[in-house]
């Protein structure tokens, strides 16, 4: 009977390792899956030696540039993706144009733009273009295509 109870508290030993390795290696994949894959934007980082050097370029999650000082917002056909975005004052926010149509971002309310003064492209930008504009001031910030106003976001500026 004693042998037949190290048995089994064996195997037992031997599945437990085996569930705990197969649910570490799950979970350390799904980490791996969840960086960011590759793009042009580049960022420089400090060396052992104190000197910065150009490191492999990184792509950041929608709505965010290396070093998190700009954050990209893109226009499709679809809208603002994405369509809600928190920064600390001071941080600029980039407006990219991969619509079909044209663009002109502009701060509510359509067609004043009176919310926050000065946030308007005041020109149409074609597909590929782009508006990069700071936001300084805390709030929370309404915005729209001035094209299609029914294409609009927000920014959220809250100090940190």
């Amino acid at each position: 009977m004693q042998t037949k109870d190290k048995l089994i508290t064996g195997i037992v030993a031997v599945i437990a390792v085996i569930v705990t390795y197969l649910i570490f290696a799950a979970s350390s994949a799904g980490l791996r899956e969840a960086r960011p894959a590759t793009t042009s934007w580049e960022q420089k980082q400090e060396v052992s030696t104190g000197q910065p050097r150009a490191v492999a370029p990184v792509t950041p999650e929608v709505g965010m540039l290396p070093p998190q000082n700009e954050f990209l917002v893109r226009y499709t056909d679809d809208g603002f993706s994405p369509a809600e975005i928190t920064v600390t004052p001071g941080k600029a926010v980039t407006f990219k144009n991969e619509s079909s149509g044209g663009m002109r971002v502009a701060s509510n309310p359509h067609p004043t733009h009176g919310f926050y003064q000065g946030f308007d492209q005041g020109q149409i930008v074609p597909r590929g273009g782009s508006y990069t504009f700071n936001f300084e001031r805390v709030g929370v910030w309404g915005y729209h295509n001035h094209l299609k106003p029914a294409a609009g976001g927000t920014v959220i500026v809250r100090s940190q």
